[in-house]
């Protein structure tokens, strides 16, 4: 049976984990799911999950374990096709909380999936975190939404036109 590698990256916001997820999937070819990026563009579709996410977002509620858990795990079956079965999967933020971690760990127990999970936690300080945060550049192409720190553009390291 074929062994799944799964790499979770956690920590704050601002810490690095989706620019280390976007090197991963384009230098080393990983499948990457962005729990944050999935949502986004779920309310941005106007999906019935969508709407449902949106409206705790706008109570200010956070999206319960189960139906955070149940569209990972979704996720994950539809990239275990059988060219890429033994492909690492990178979770971007996922799982945020215990209830999430013990949810998706029974769900590949249930499935009987062999798998191997790595957890990469990033660490930062506080005054970095706002200095990124408040520095932050984000491309308004709904099919984009790179983002990039106003010091890349600053130092020439990102060709603007690259991000529209």
């Amino acid at each position: 049976m074929a062994v799944n590698n799964i790499v979770s990256l956690m920590g704050p916001p601002c810490s690095g984990k989706g620019t280390l997820a976007s090197l991963c999937e384009k230098d080393k070819n990983f499948e990457v799911f962005s729990a944050g990026n999935f949502c986004r563009k779920s309310i941005e579709m106007r999906t019935d999950l969508g709407n449902l996410i949106s409206q705790y977002s706008q109570n200010k509620n956070l999206i319960p374990d189960n139906l955070i858990t149940d569209v990972v795990s979704d996720w994950f079956l539809t990239k275990r096709s059988a060219e890429n079965i033994e492909k690492t999967i990178v979770f971007d933020g996922f799982p945020r909380t215990y209830g999430q971690a013990s949810l998706f760990l029974d769900f590949l127990n249930k499935k009987n999936l062999n798998f191997n999970v790595k957890i990469i936690y990033f660490t930062i300080s506080n005054e970095e975190i706002f200095k990124r945060a408040s520095s932050r550049l984000l491309c308004q192409n709904k099919n984009c939404q790179i983002v990039y720190s106003d010091n890349f553009i600053k130092n020439k390291y990102v060709n603007f036109v690259e991000v529209i």
